[in-house]
């Protein structure tokens, strides 16, 4: 029965993604990192030819999807659910481990109703897979405290140095994995130390021989000097990272709210003490880590509802266990304890998420660039996640660009007009306004121009290369 009850968890986890695997772009930056992994693939050299502001930990993750099936927006998202899916099974045997069962099923059952959570489970964004790597590191670390064979501790770094290079800022979950060890009372203290750091050693080994063959130049324009221009600037965001929070949170004060309650009555057990300790440090690292980090970007802010949303439904879990189901209890109470659960339930339950589905104007760009272009042509672009649908790829330099870049000065009209006549470039695709902002980038494309049209909400402009200016 309980195999039964989590095989329905999974399959709740990924049906609904599964039957959105084409769908319009979530977010923009899935067309960039498309088109990194895809030129990537074919040759080009990512932070030298291809702009990447993080490790490349993801870029792997979109490749292996690529190369078990073939480079599509279907084998991408395939390929994040399947880590996303580990993850949040990790979270329900973690719970489990931690607070005893029921808590994992009554975990996975919480984090369904977590708004946002499953419809970003096949997203290829970086954030939700990083975190799924931290979830099994800390379940693996879990595992090696109990049985302290070297291969569940050689697991936990393989997945916490993969979390890091996925995206750095989940690197604060190293607070809960040092506590898992520290707080374990089955050894030495000296013991403990040497185990932490010999985990942090093998963490930046692998870490280091992640980023090492890639171009140091193009690391340092990148993934510091980009970001520190990106945060400095703002972006646009006059909020500070606290008060964005702060809100987000109040929009989720029931969770919140039986979280802290779930922790001080498992707090009531030593044993499960630990386990409160360790979920509260992993969300408190997390509150840090972006109350410190500007701008602070939409898509984060679900990472901050996973350390409650484990504590809420242990919480409920051990509850039901031992209220709700407990034979010694009068039956009224049982009834009550029920009930209780039910409307919490209820109360948690997110309304169903608005998918996109593919938009019948980017259906039409999709179909327009197939008959316009040749297989392997590039196609220049502000939305590139239309042009990868299409199959066809940006020239390097221009596979992102964003506001981000163009506003910090990582991108410009010389750069831009320069790639189109480095790639031969034929067509040229506007229509989310980005490309728009640098003027002199947009005259040399009109006046280059040898036929334009409005397709689908862009402007698509065919252009002869040898006339640009």
């Amino acid at each position: 029965m309980r195999l039964a009850l989590w095989a329905a968890a999974a399959l709740a986890w990924c049906l609904p993604p599964l039957r959105h695997l084409r769908d319009d772009a979530w977010d923009y930056d899935e067309g960039p990192l498309l088109q990194a992994a895809a030129l990537a693939r074919d040759g080009a050299r990512l932070y030298a030819d291809v702009s990447l502001n993080k490790p490349p930990g993801f870029i792997w993750l979109l490749r292996a999807g690529f190369a078990l099936g073939r480079p599509d927006v279907a084998s991408a998202r395939l390929a994040v659910l399947a880590v996303t899916l580990a993850g949040f099974l990790s979270l329900g045997l973690l719970a489990d481990a931690l607070f005893d069962l029921p808590a994992g099923l009554a975990v996975l059952a919480v984090l369904l109703c977590v708004d946002d959570l499953v419809p970003r489970a096949a997203v290829v964004m970086p954030d939700l897979p990083a975190l799924s790597f931290a979830a099994l590191a800390l379940l693996s670390l879990h595992r090696f405290t109990r049985d302290p064979r070297a291969r569940w501790w050689a697991l936990s770094a393989l997945a916490y140095a993969a979390a890091v290079a996925t995206h750095p800022l989940v690197a604060g979950a190293a607070l809960p994995l040092a506590a898992l060890v520290l707080v374990q009372r089955a050894s030495i203290p000296a013991r403990r130390v040497a185990v932490l750091v010999a985990y942090a050693v093998l963490v930046l080994a692998l870490v280091g021989l992640c980023v090492l063959p890639y171009d140091r130049a193009g690391m340092l324009r990148w993934m510091v000097r980009y970001n520190l221009a990106v945060r400095l600037s703002g972006n646009g965001l006059t909020a500070s990272s606290v008060a964005l929070l702060a809100r987000y949170l109040r929009a989720h004060a029931v969770l919140v709210a039986l979280a802290l309650a779930s922790g001080a009555w498992l707090a009531r057990t030593r044993r499960r003490r630990d386990g409160v300790l360790v979920v509260g440090l992993w969300s408190a690292a997390t509150l840090a880590t972006f109350a410190l980090w500007q701008p602070l970007w939409d898509n984060y802010y679900v990472w901050t509802l996973v350390p409650p949303a484990v504590l809420a439904g242990a919480g409920l879990g051990r509850f039901v266990a031992e209220r709700a189901l407990a034979p010694s209890l009068p039956r009224r109470a049982r009834v009550l304890a029920g009930l209780a659960v039910i409307a919490v339930a209820v109360a948690l339950r997110p309304p169903p998420p608005a998918w996109r589905g593919r938009s019948a104007e980017t259906a039409a760009v999709v179909r327009d660039l197939r008959a316009v272009t040749a297989p392997g042509e590039y196609v220049a672009s502000d939305d590139p996640f239309a042009v990868f649908a299409a199959g066809r790829r940006a020239p390097p330099p221009l596979a992102d660009t964003s506001h981000k870049s163009i506003a910090a000065g990582f991108l410009g009209s010389a750069e831009a007009v320069a790639a189109l006549r480095r790639y031969r470039v034929r067509v040229v695709l506007l229509g989310t306004g980005r490309l728009e902002r640098m003027d002199a980038f947009v005259r040399a494309v009109r006046l280059a121009a040898v036929d334009r049209r409005v397709i689908g909400g862009h402007e698509r402009v065919v252009i002869d290369p040898a006339r640009l200016r």
